[in-house]
């Protein structure tokens, strides 16, 4: 009986060991939890430091393209319309030219003659000071 009895607080002692170990292991286990977590974490941040570093240039670069095509488009609506003006410039320059060489074709009644409309022309062209300088100065 001292026998079972003996080996009865053997496995009790023993019992509470292992109940201590678990209670210190658990206790420990956060702060492990933690440091493993922490160390995680850093780990990562070391291999993404550099392309967090290029974040900002990639999105500068981004931003510069994007300009870039912005005045692309710009530039094509530009020179549609710069091309249009010099075809219009062309057309009116011809019409000019034929109606110089032909005034007497061009003027219907009423109308203005031809040196009248150039000086209506010019007019329009300059500032109100010099039209009136300009004006004086005709005989």
């Amino acid at each position: 009986m001292e026998k079972l009895q003996s080996h009865f607080m053997e496995l009790i002692q023993e019992k509470m060991d292992l109940k201590e170990q678990a209670e210190k292991r658990m206790s420990q286990y956060p702060a492990v939890w933690r440091d493993r977590h922490h160390q995680k974490h850093i780990t990562l941040y070391q291999s993404q430091r550099p392309v967090l570093k290029l974040w900002p240039r990639k999105k500068y670069i981004r931003r510069l393209a994007q300009d870039n095509e912005e005045m692309k488009v710009k530039l094509l609506e530009l020179l549609e319309l710069v091309l249009r003006l010099v075809g219009d410039g062309n057309k009116w320059h011809s019409k000019f030219l034929a109606a110089a060489q032909n005034p007497a074709d061009e003027s219907a009644p009423g109308a203005p003659a031809l040196g009248d409309r150039c000086q209506m022309r010019l007019a329009h062209r300059l500032e109100p000071a010099q039209v009136e300088v300009r004006e004086g100065s005709t005989p």
